[in-house]
């Protein structure tokens, strides 16, 4: 299930955002999918502990794709412009 997730996030996030060159995206892309993950498991009802260990988890997911999308369009432009010159 967790491969299903990385795959549909990595792929929602390089269609969205693959243009644009901002670090800290992700981590609003990790904030915004805990939002529908708590609007699915009912974030209201989770303990402080629970939250902050979701929340933190989700935070450093979105940071980890979107860090990992940004810096593979990278390498393809610039192996791009390499290769042209």
């Amino acid at each position: 299930m967790l491969f299903v997730e990385t795959f549909v996030a990595s792929f929602v996030f390089s269609l969205l955002f693959s243009r644009i060159r901002v670090w800290w995206l992700g981590l609003i892309y990790g904030a915004v999918m805990l939002g529908i993950a708590g609007f699915f498991f009912h974030i209201g009802n989770w303990e402080v502990a629970t939250l902050s260990t979701e929340g933190a988890w989700y935070l450093t997911f979105g940071l980890f794709i979107g860090m990992t999308i940004m810096l593979e369009q990278s390498d393809e432009n610039h192996a791009w412009n390499g290769y042209t010159r």
